[in-house]
């Protein structure tokens, strides 16, 4: 696209390294390299129970079917009954947890990057929300509060819950709460 700088579609193939070498008609560059990942393109369910157990359906590219070489993890932790059917398609149980993480997958050291679409969300407990809500009341109750609320079209269920219930206190509280979201953006 320019004398300094050429895009490339990277066929399909396996991952790891990849030789390179850019010919044009003045010659060639000297051999180079550049590395394939796994890509995840999606996660089903994206969300399960705080205790874990969840099947969760990977679907992407540059899995391994062999026994034990494609590996995930939800954020820091490990999933448990790893199996990749294809290529493109793996199933692992999720572990216990709550919030909101990222699911990767490594196979051969190769760790496929973050994406929106490979988020898993454990609910937060009830409590936890609760307790929360109650905390901001007070607060509120003493001074005035503000709340921002920014990037809403990518917020977990557990963000809304709490959100629906910032939303129901009472107007004895002095709370404003704003809410920021692009419609033209979704995960």
């Amino acid at each position: 696209s320019s004398r300094t700088q050429c895009t490339a579609v990277v066929p399909a193939g396996p991952i790891g390294q990849m030789p390179l070498r850019v010919i044009t008609p003045a010659g060639s560059s000297l051999p180079g390299s550049f590395t394939v990942l796994p890509l995840i393109t999606a996660i089903s369910p994206a969300a399960g129970p705080a205790a874990g157990g969840m099947v969760v359906t990977i679907t992407g590219v540059g899995f391994s079917t062999t026994a034990g070489a494609t590996a995930v993890q939800f954020g820091s932790v490990a999933a448990t009954a790893v199996g990749c059917s294809s290529s493109t398609t793996c199933t692992a149980e999720s572990p216990p947890g709550t919030g909101a993480v990222d699911v990767t997958v490594t196979i051969g050291g190769l760790v496929s990057p973050v994406s929106p679409v490979a988020t898993f969300t454990w609910p937060l407990p009830q409590q936890v929300i609760r307790a929360v809500a109650v905390f901001i009341e007070k607060l509120a109750q003493q001074r005035p509060t503000v709340l921002m609320f920014d990037d809403l079209h990518w917020a977990d269920s557990a963000s809304l819950a709490l959100l629906e219930r910032l939303l129901a206190l009472p107007d004895r509280a002095a709370l404003l709460i704003g809410l920021l979201y692009r419609p033209d953006r979704s995960h």
